[in-house]
């Protein structure tokens, strides 16, 4: 199993359009844009996806418009100029490859993501008595062929939960899940990824 892992599927509408967001250092300008991809629930989670210049005018990214989303995600630590945090993390989906869908229905949508890496950091274990869930939040850190680098935000579930909050420290896990997204009473969306299962 390659040790760079790290994959997603997404599949949904558009949601807001490409706005610049920064130049990368090869000199090519990235862009944001936002998917809305529906649960089985009925909730949506709002995907942050990043795309070069030339591909964007290829596509013609318009809100209302379906489509097919494959890349990695990823996290860029952005600096504040001010406040109590000298950094934010800022997670996003990285495009590979990118297509319009005509004729979406409904039982299309997908999110689906598979990513190999090292848990870093545990951050938060919550049980019954403290949550409605039993949860355990975490960083994983994926690393691609280039050296660089993801420390991802991950959330496993119940027995999921137990047995990672009591692993061994910097275990390497293949996780499988889903991108999820939530408002927070600032109305900062923040992004993490939903274990499903891993090995």
């Amino acid at each position: 199993m390659r040790d760079d892992k790290n994959e997603i599927l997404l599949v949904g509408i558009i949601e807001k359009e490409p706005e610049y967001w920064y130049t990368n250092g090869k000199d090519v300008k990235e862009y944001l844009f936002t998917i809305g991809v529906k649960r089985y629930s009925g909730r949506i989670d709002h995907i942050r996806v990043c795309v070069p210049e030339d591909k964007m005018k290829e596509k013609e990214i318009k809100v209302g418009d379906a489509f097919e989303i494959s890349g990695q995600v990823r996290t860029r630590n952005i600096k504040l100029e001010s406040g109590p945090k000298k950094s934010i993390l800022e997670v996003f989906v990285f495009q590979r490859y990118i297509n319009r869908i005509e004729n979406f229905t409904e039982d299309m949508y997908k999110n689906e993501c598979t990513i190999f890496g090292t848990i870093v950091k545990k951050n938060q274990f919550k049980d019954k008595l403290t949550s409605k869930k039993v949860l355990l939040e975490f960083i994983l850190a994926s690393n691609r062929r280039n050296g660089e680098g993801a420390y991802i935000p991950c959330v496993a579930w119940e027995k999921d939960a137990y047995v990672l909050k009591d692993s061994t420290p910097y275990i390497k896990i293949l996780l499988k899940g889903r991108m999820e997204s939530k408002e927070l009473p600032n109305k900062k969306e923040v992004y993490w990824i939903s274990v499903k299962e891993y090995t």
